[in-house]
């Protein structure tokens, strides 16, 4: 039987369901301007509907992993949320009000067992908004929402600053492209004694959209630039297999080999297990990483019932 996950889906009789056509003329950096949550009259993000699976995953995962490390770590389990949105979405198709991520942590039975959370998002109304949340939920002893951008690796280690570095942390990453620069991982490693990572990695969307032009036109350079950043220091672009099966049209192969080269960029930063969702819709899929093989325990676990409650062997 599927693990209960409480968005808190509420039917927003507001929404304008937009189609593909309309949805950024009333939308601001993903944010609605025509509709206000139904629970709390705040602004929401818009979402595909299958953004309830990706909140699944990490809600899932965060549940077993607060409760399997809160002995061992006692006082000293903190979490960090990159790209974090305002707290609750509203997909585009139906209505259908949801908690984000950033919620469905905070509301979780098990967030009263973290020292610390931060989230952290580049879009000021976004942070305010949170903000109002978290201080609504009586929760900001334990939780803020801070401006930042993670292509500034110092201005995320200046906001890691609220976190104790020693104590046991997870990192969920959920840009909108492949463009969150190593340096920026690296700083998390560096800030962080014990860091397992879950990332956003856009196989559907810019991968599928931009790889092959980046691998065979040079000067397609600030694509080419974007995911040498993701990558790190990289010869991916000159890779044999990787030129061939670009000039066949092979996305799938050009996507499989971009993904294995950021897990050898992340081992090179001393993250030895790797773990992934199923493919959300075929827009993306999370990828988990961790230095130690217990995490990926707690990985294999937390998606061995999908979102839809069917059960997957390993």
């Amino acid at each position: 039987m599927k693990e209960r996950i409480d968005l808190r889906e509420t039917h927003n009789p507001s929404c304008l369901k937009c189609t593909p056509d309309n949805r950024e003329k009333y939308m601001k950096n993903g944010i609605c301007e025509k509709v206000l949550s139904v629970i709390d009259d705040l602004p929401v993000r818009c979402v595909g509907g299958w953004a309830c699976k990706k909140i699944y995953y990490v809600s899932r995962y965060f549940s077993i992993f607060s409760v399997a490390m809160s002995e061992k770590w006692r006082s000293n389990l903190n979490y960090v949320e990159i790209c974090c949105g305002p707290g609750r979405c509203i997909s585009k198709e139906d209505g259908e009000e949801i908690d984000g991520t950033s919620l469905s942590i905070i509301n979780h039975s098990a967030f009263n067992k973290l020292r610390k959370a931060v989230f952290i998002d580049s879009n000021l109304e976004v942070i305010n908004t949170l903000n109002e949340r978290i201080e609504s939920l009586g929760k900001k002893d334990i939780a803020t929402a801070n401006l930042g951008d993670y292509n500034d690796a110092a201005c995320m280690k200046k906001i890691f600053n609220e976190l104790p570095r020693r104590g046991l942390t997870l990192a969920f990453i959920d840009p909108t492209h492949c463009d969150v620069p190593l340096s920026t991982i690296e700083a998390i490693k560096k800030y962080f004694k014990k860091v397992d990572l879950i990332i956003n990695v856009s196989i559907g969307t810019d991968l599928k959209r931009n790889i092959r032009a980046a691998v065979m036109k040079p000067n397609f350079k600030n694509v080419r630039n974007k995911y040498n950043s993701f990558l790190g220091e990289s010869d991916f672009f000159s890779e044999e297999k990787v030129l061939s099966y670009a000039n066949q049209g092979n996305i799938a192969k050009l996507s499989e080999l971009f993904l294995e080269e950021y897990k050898a960029s992340l081992r090179k930063l001393g993250f030895e297990h790797f773990g992934t969702t199923p493919t959300i819709e075929h827009f993306y899929y999370l990828l988990f990483a961790s230095k130690h093989s217990s995490g990926l325990d707690f990985w294999k676990k937390s998606v061995s019932i999908e979102a839809n409650g069917q059960r997957t062997l390993f």
